[in-house]
């Protein structure tokens, strides 16, 4: 594929809900998975490295969990 045709890219994404979020990124990273995660360190993991490429088109939307983005390329 063309890198041109890449309108956005995310790569490695993570959301983690809790008080010592940095911490809890570490032992997501170590394989610690969802619920684990919960009974140890009192953290939710919401995104789990994500990576996601949106294409130029003539009409794109993105739908997220709080946000609606519409991104219009001509």
């Amino acid at each position: 594929m063309n890198k041109s045709n890449i309108l956005i890219k995310i790569n490695q994404l993570y959301k983690i809900f809790g008080h010592n979020p940095i911490e809890a990124l570490d032992l997501v990273k170590n394989g610690m998975g969802k619920d684990e995660l919960l009974e140890k360190s009192n953290c939710v993991l919401g995104l789990n490295n994500i990576n996601l490429e949106i294409k130029k088109s003539k009409n794109s939307s993105c739908n997220g969990f709080i946000r609606f983005w519409k991104i219009n390329t001509y």
